[in-house]
């Protein structure tokens, strides 16, 4: 059967623009009106993107696999253990060599590296000055193409 996402997605926007958002219009009601609106342009910017969010997925797990390898190597190198985050950055290499890897595992294993990843910088201020500084400063340098990724997926919504 085919996929027929987009469409539905098209029908809804259809629906708010031709039949809620007049309703709204005549009850006079700002806040419906400005709730359909949103609705609306979100709808389209989903159904613009739709395909593209398991890509999405996988390069994100790519960028929070690749801060957590660099951490890892790095409390390595300072003699500090990391036996979860190796263990995380395991399970994402292993899901990304997968082709038939299911999105929300690709999207837990994200959120559980982003998790640690983030526990580690947290801990890190009364330890070890060289690791801490180490750590901190790959931790922003690789953020900051997931934050230029992320703006650039919501450009088109002017957010």
């Amino acid at each position: 059967m085919a996929d027929r996402t987009v469409n539905g997605l098209r029908g809804c926007m259809s629906s708010l623009d031709m039949t809620v958002g007049p309703c709204a219009e005549q009850a006079s009601d700002s806040l419906a009106r400005e709730q359909v609106a949103l609705l609306s342009k979100y709808l389209n910017f989903l159904s613009k993107r739709v395909n593209l969010i398991g890509d999405r997925v996988r390069f994100e797990l790519k960028l929070y696999l690749e801060m957590g390898t660099r951490a890892t190597e790095a409390m390595k190198r300072l003699a500090h253990d990391a036996p979860e985050l190796t263990k995380l950055c395991g399970q994402a290499n292993a899901l990304l060599a997968s082709a038939e890897v299911r999105q929300m595992q690709l999207e837990g294993v994200s959120a559980a590296l982003r998790t640690e990843i983030s526990r580690i910088v947290r801990d890190l201020p009364g330890g070890d000055p060289a690791l801490r500084k180490e750590v901190e400063g790959f931790v922003v340098a690789s953020s900051r193409p997931l934050i230029e990724f992320q703006r650039a997926w919501f450009a088109p919504q002017a957010w």
